[in-house]
């Protein structure tokens, strides 16, 4: 049995939340891939570089080094090809990326002529390449791991500084320019072999934690986005899947485009009620599988019939279904249609299910009710309780099929049916006009 518009709605909002973060994951994983990709591809150029250029001997070394980066980043290609990849694995591959250029910072010679000192690694070829890893690892889409980048390279960066610095006899910085400097005093300084530069350091070290604290915030930005937009877009489709059941899927969608229709109002509309005669009896003398069956394809006739004539079920309660034209959306010949749909409800019965439909108009209010956590869209008042009174009222007139004057007025009066009579029905003060098919046998 199917459940109401909105608790069906509900239902599935956790299912929205985890299929937008699985995608959100494959997005990161796919992101990863690409970012180690782009890493490979550029250092196929840079190793040819070092290979036609420069001092054959330190390239050598270059290139070995830029080697050993291109194999890692395949090592890691292959470890997300297999599936067995996990999020701390990337952590730990920034962490080797950084101490990998940590290590080659320290020990790959500046010169293999005479000894230049190694401080000059900083002065001949600066921080610039840190900020690649940071670049590549926005590409992972985890604002996390772009924060890491930032702070292994700054670790790094300082880890080097510090080994080097260690090693020196003597330093020279900024701190050791006098006030207002001729240009000899400055080149002495800057031109130091013993320069290192601290300043500098704290400058790049600011420049690799705001850069990195930017890109994560720009990505978690986006990842937002996605995700809200990813949300909005499920339940769109699940809306108008939801939706479908019950209403055609024109306005299955404007519903999901304009949520606003489901709220309380009061408005003309014809409504509809069908009941099973003999239900009782039938589902006696058969076992609960075989009655449940019965109804799911009795349901699903009717709702079917409902929805081809634009109109929504609204519910379902035992064996009768409740279903309502012109509301939630207007739709200007809403009896003349309720009118077709009861008329291939009764025609489309099962034999050992025959249907009765009872057809009335006037005003309803509908509209979402229920608690903050389980709502279900319905429509309540006197022309309700009509369609329900005339629907029962068939029993009593051998009819199948029983309207409202005001149903056969608004449908603008079609042949093929006769008055009843007037008739009271109950709880009700004022007596009603009834309509039937000008034979009950002859419902087509």
């Amino acid at each position: 049995m199917r459940q109401s518009l909105s608790s069906a709605l509900a239902d599935g909002s956790q299912a929205f939340t985890s299929g937008v973060e699985q995608d959100l994951l494959a997005a990161e994983r796919a992101g990863l891939r690409l970012a180690i990709l782009g890493r490979n591809v550029a250092l196929v150029p840079l190793a040819v570089w070092m290979l036609v250029g420069g001092n054959p001997p330190y390239n050598m070394v270059g290139v070995a080094v830029v080697g050993g980066f291109f194999a890692l980043g395949l090592a890691y290609l292959r470890l997300l090809a297999s599936g067995r990849e996990r999020r701390w694995h990337r952590f730990v591959f920034v962490a080797g990326d950084v101490a990998a250029l940590a290590v080659a910072a320290l020990f790959v010679p500046v010169s293999f002529g005479d000894d230049v000192p190694q401080i000059f690694v900083f002065r001949g070829f600066g921080v610039g390449v840190m900020f690649l890893v940071i670049a590549a690892a926005s590409l992972s889409l985890m604002p996390s791991l772009v924060l890491w980048s930032g702070l292994a390279t700054t670790l790094g960066l300082w880890f080097v500084f510090a080994v080097i610095t260690a090693g020196m006899v003597q330093t020279v910085s900024w701190s050791d320019m006098p006030p207002a400097p001729s240009v000899e005093e400055f080149y002495a300084v800057v031109l130091s072999p013993d320069f290192v530069g601290r300043g500098n350091r704290v400058t790049e070290t600011l420049a690799l934690l705001s850069v990195a604290g930017l890109v994560a915030f720009a990505v978690a930005r986006a990842r937002e986005v996605v995700r809200a937009r990813a949300i909005v877009d499920e339940q769109r489709l699940r809306a108008i899947e939801v939706f479908g059941q019950y209403v055609p899927p024109a306005i299955a969608n404007a519903l999901v485009d304009s949520p606003e229709t489901l709220a309380p109002q009061i408005r003309e509309a014809t409504i509809l009620f069908t009941d099973v005669e003999g239900f009782t009896r039938f589902a006696e003398q058969r076992p609960p599988e075989d009655v449940l069956d019965a109804l799911s394809a009795l349901f699903t006739r009717v709702a079917a019939i409902v929805v081809a004539e634009g109109g929504v079920v609204i519910g379902f309660a035992g064996d009768a279904v409740l279903a309502a034209f012109n509301v939630p959306l207007e739709r200007a010949d809403h009896a003349a249609s309720a009118l077709a749909a009861g008329n291939a409800i009764v025609a489309a019965a099962d034999p050992d299910l025959p249907i009765r439909v009872g057809v009335a108009t006037g005003r309803v209010a509908a509209g979402t009710v229920g608690g903050s956590d389980r709502q279900a869209y319905t429509v309540y008042g006197d022309t309700v309780n009509v369609a329900q009174r005339l629907e029962a009222l068939n029993k009593q007139h051998g009819t199948r099929l029983l309207i409202e004057a005001a149903t056969w007025e608004a449908a603008g009066r079609p042949d093929g049916y006769r008055e009843v009579g007037t008739v009271e029905l109950r709880n009700r003060t004022v007596p009603s006009q009834v309509f039937t098919r000008a034979s009950s046998t002859d419902i087509r």
